[in-house]
């Protein structure tokens, strides 16, 4: 089982990607240490989650086969 991971804005530039594959991953905390590993500038950047187009508590769970987007803070206008 997979969850892909997409990155939009300044993130795509941090870790390279605008999207990867990663095993299945259960938490929101292993997710983050997931991804610190693999891009450690993600630690330095603000970003906010969202999983199957919701936006995602701290402690959420995620789903097989769950889509997740990495976005930088938006300021509306």
């Amino acid at each position: 089982m997979t969850i892909e991971v997409q990155f939009f804005g300044q993130l795509v530039d941090k870790t390279g990607k605008s999207s990867i594959q990663l095993e299945y991953i259960s938490s929101m905390v292993q997710l983050k240490e997931r991804l610190f590993t693999l891009f450690p500038l993600l630690k330095e950047s603000k970003f906010v989650i969202a999983i199957n187009n919701k936006m995602a508590a701290e402690n959420a769970n995620i789903p097989e086969h769950a889509k997740i987007a990495l976005m930088p803070p938006f300021s509306g206008g």
